[in-house]
């Protein structure tokens, strides 16, 4: 052709995947770092709705962390399987523990202000 790369159109924003940000506590005896949670939700959301399921969801795990809460991105559409999700989850490494849903929104910002700080 003449030389010069080709560049893809962006997306409309209306094709784009929505997403919400859901902010999330644990609680346990022994404190859990970002990492253990994040196997122990994902291998209970894969034992729940298989490699399938988790590869929709979309899950992804921001670098919120404190006190034991933090923040998960999923898609719109398993944002119910993710709160099934925390229910179903009991125990981690032989010791109880208990996953709570603090709050869902649809801004990250939101998310942080409203949910993450106040508690």
């Amino acid at each position: 052709m003449n030389g010069k790369p080709l560049k893809q159109k962006p997306i409309s924003p209306s094709l784009k995947e929505k997403r919400r940000y859901v902010v999330f506590e644990i609680q346990s005896f022994s404190p859990l770092t970002l990492q253990d949670t994040q196997q122990f939700i994902v291998a209970m959301y894969r034992d729940l709705f298989g490699m399938y399921g988790l590869a929709q969801a979309g899950l992804q795990f921001l670098s919120d962390w404190k006190n034991q809460k933090g923040i998960v991105r999923v898609s719109t559409k398993s944002l119910h399987l993710l709160q099934a999700t925390f229910v179903h989850a009991q125990t981690f490494k032989n010791s109880p523990c208990f996953i709570r849903t603090v709050g869902v929104s649809g801004l990250l910002n939101k998310a942080r202000q409203n949910y993450l700080e106040v508690l």
